[in-house]
């Protein structure tokens, strides 16, 4: 199958196929992310995201689901060739210049193995049961993460958020041509929603 780019994904959404836009852009794999391991596409998380994606009118959006301790990509949705300017990754990573979301996973990755004290690790949880995340933190599971709301030079948004939950960090990013746009009410819920899923799934845990 041809594999669709970020150009081919604006030429659809230009050319009012919003549809097929959707579509190429969830049966993306992750490209050179994948391992031996890996399922680069879930049904449940694809559908997920496209219902969340028509709710918030996003032209664009991603899941990534990797293992904490193995490293190993565990599910994959969306292009994660994507690359875009990224206030969480400012956040997190001092990083002003545009980044991969897998470049946020695998920091946010290598955080949850950090003690329990570490000041980040305990910032990233106030972040979801105090601050702008709440809409990212489910009831009765623990999780912690961060998110971020960047404009881009062609005037679209990226609201992205990036957490962990027990063994698994869970990458969410969606674009939407317009305000509003929040990472942490918008991103988040995907997480959320991703989260209680896993949560309740056997080979995930």
């Amino acid at each position: 199958m041809k594999r669709f780019n970020v150009t081919n994904l604006y030429y659809l959404a230009n050319m009012k196929y919003p549809i097929l836009a959707v579509m190429a852009i969830l049966i993306t794999s992750c490209g050179s992310h994948r391992t031996g391991r890996a399922r680069p596409v879930d049904s449940v998380v694809t559908s997920i995201l496209k219902d969340k994606m028509q709710e918030y009118d996003a032209i664009s959006g991603l899941v990534i689901i990797k293992s904490i301790g193995t490293g190993n990509i565990i599910t994959c949705v969306g292009d994660t060739a994507i690359s875009y300017k990224s206030e969480l990754a400012r956040t997190l990573m001092k990083e002003k210049s545009k980044v991969k979301p897998m470049q946020i996973l695998t920091f946010v990755n290598d955080v949850a193995k950090r003690s329990d004290k570490d000041s980040l690790k305990m910032a990233m949880r106030q972040f979801v049961t105090h601050g702008l995340g709440k809409k990212a933190n489910p009831e009765y599971i623990w999780v912690a993460g961060m998110a971020g709301t960047t404009k881009q030079k062609d005037g679209t948004y990226w609201a992205d958020f990036c957490g962990f939950y027990t063994n698994y960090s869970i990458m969410v990013a969606i674009q939407r041509k317009d305000i509003p746009v929040s990472g942490g009410a918008m991103a988040g819920s995907i997480f959320k929603e991703v989260v209680e899923y896993i949560a309740n799934k056997a080979d995930y845990n």
